[in-house]
């Protein structure tokens, strides 16, 4: 027999037989082993003020929003609850913001007001909690946002 003729006919069928069972082991275990990746394994809460610089002046009020985004397609966020603090010489209101509603995605938290009652540079920074529909925390990454007050 010609080893020509071997390759050629039976070729196939090696192949066939090499990449049958990774087939089967990647179709058994779908959940374990998938084609797509993620780069946090455990999903997180952002949350930002936007505007994320403003130049004010001095006694006059500035209005920001406060946003979230929780991207997971297999949990809630149950709500959440922002506490906002600045430096001295700054009056938020309200300095706590609840968004109470559960949900995935990207919501408006909130609006505040902030009057700067002298000239500098001070940054508003973010404390949060939130917590799953199991009642676990999830992981809360947040973003300061910075006032030059004239």
């Amino acid at each position: 027999m010609d080893v020509r003729y071997f390759l050629k006919r039976y070729a196939s069928w090696f192949v066939i037989a090499a990449i049958l069972p990774i087939v089967v082991f990647a179709a058994t275990n779908r959940e374990a082993y998938t084609l797509n990746s993620q780069a946090a394994q455990s999903p997180q809460v952002r949350i930002w003020i936007e505007p994320s610089r403003v130049v004010a002046l001095v006694g006059k009020p500035v209005k920001f929003k406060v946003y979230a985004d929780f991207e997971s397609s297999k949990k809630l966020v149950n709500g959440i609850t922002v506490s906002l603090s600045g430096g001295a010489g700054l009056r938020i209101a309200p300095a706590t913001l609840s968004y109470l509603s559960p949900f995935q995605g990207r919501v408006s938290v909130g609006e505040f007001s902030l009057t700067s009652q002298s000239a500098g540079t001070s940054d508003i920074t973010i404390v949060a909690e939130a917590k799953d529909a199991a009642g676990q925390t999830v992981d809360v990454i947040t973003s300061p946002t910075t006032i030059v007050t004239k």
